[in-house]
């Protein structure tokens, strides 16, 4: 009986874990959007983008400074395919942008088409910090992966003082 090189062994199973690893691949799901703000930030004004990305995407904008981002003229702010929200000072405080919205059903499937998984939110929020990734309160990075949010039909940005956060929601606001 001829004996298997050790090798060979070790390399075919790399080579089957890495096929069924290929199995596992997340599948973006289009949600409902609510951004709204508290009343503190609504006393004054923010600025909120909404930036759909793709894995090979999303660590130019989590490596970003946000203060950077919202510096004028930032040219990964100027370049990116994205959804901008105003709130407060005057404006509303909350605003929902259903799937059903034409113009938002096709902006996913455009995002969609071009293997979006990740949604990032920024907010323009005077907190200073040099925190990278989600570590600065002001940015927050959303899987689209339907598995991360069962049940969810929307997700809810929250934009307070000095942070975003962000909770799944079983039904659509109106």
């Amino acid at each position: 009986m001829k004996r298997i090189p050790l090798a060979v062994i070790a390399s075919l199973a790399i080579v089957s874990a890495l096929i069924a690893g290929c199995g596992d691949k997340a599948q973006p799901k289009s949600y409902a959007l609510v951004i709204e703000c508290d009343d503190e930030v609504a006393k004054g004004s923010v600025v909120v983008d909404l930036i759909p990305v793709s894995e090979l995407d999303r660590s130019d904008f989590e490596r970003c400074s946000v203060s950077e981002y919202w510096k004028p003229g930032n040219s990964l702010r100027a370049g990116a395919d994205k959804i901008t929200i105003k709130l407060g000072a005057g404006r509303t405080n909350r605003y929902v942008l259903k799937t059903s919205d034409p113009e938002l059903k096709g902006r996913w499937k455009v995002w969609m088409a071009k293997q979006v998984t990740h949604l990032v939110v920024i907010a323009d929020l005077p907190t200073e910090t040099l925190a990278a990734g989600d570590f600065d309160p002001r940015r927050k990075t959303i899987p689209l992966d339907k598995e991360k949010w069962p049940g969810a039909k929307a997700l809810r940005v929250y934009v307070q003082g000095s942070r975003v956060s962000v909770e799944p929601l079983s039904k659509v606001p109106k």
